[in-house]
């Protein structure tokens, strides 16, 4: 999503989360791909932050529409960054911005500042199964390792409610909560992990 337009999501985790098969009925697979990402946890509400693939990302929760929570992309960087980016992204989380690493900072020297100023990062291990659906939905099923927690999630977003809600209802999710990866992996971080239906 980063660089595009606001865009709606619903996200479950756990059982419930087991949709590869009604995704497919209902669309393309647009293939399975895995990464490593790393969530920050900022506290602060409404922003996700993570490094991903040799960059910095942010996306901001603009609003909520029956459920599904609508996020834009805000920062993209490619490390190393500059100290004004890291100043820009950390500016409202209340992270002591004389703790951040001078112009130029590598991943690692960014994670080890965030460690030394207490502010926990939670690694999540994904194998991603993406589908293309009607109505410019995007579908995706995760296999996940989360910190060190091993489960499944699976988001439906897409530019406008209605579908999303039809498809909602079709999936049989309309009674379950929508938990972000940001919120996630806050939970992770203070050892709330009962709720993912860990593997």
């Amino acid at each position: 999503m980063s660089g595009g337009p606001a865009r709606l999501e619903f996200r479950v985790w756990g059982d419930a989360a087991d949709l590869e098969t009604s995704l497919a009925d209902r669309g393309e697979p647009t293939g399975s791909t895995t990464r490593r990402d790393r969530y920050v946890v900022t506290r602060a509400e409404g922003l996700n932050v993570k490094m991903r693939e040799g960059r910095i990302e942010t996306k901001r929760l603009i609003g909520t529409e029956d459920g599904f929570e609508r996020w834009t992309p805000d920062i993209e960087e490619a490390f190393p960054v500059d100290r004004d980016v890291l100043e820009r992204v950390f500016d409202e989380t209340g992270v002591d911005l004389d703790a951040l690493p001078p112009a130029g900072a590598t991943v690692d020297e960014l994670i080890r500042s965030l460690e030394e100023a207490g502010v926990p990062t939670v690694v999540a291990a994904k194998r991603r199964h993406a589908f293309d659906l009607p109505d410019d939905i995007a579908g995706e099923m995760t296999d996940v390792v989360l910190g060190e927690v091993a489960t499944r999630t699976a988001v439906i977003e897409g530019p406008e409610l209605d579908p999303l809600v039809e498809l909602r209802t079709e999936l049989g999710l309309d009674e379950l909560p929508n938990v972000s990866m940001a919120e996630a992996a806050a939970r992770v971080a203070d050892g709330d992990t009962g709720w993912l239906d860990a593997e």
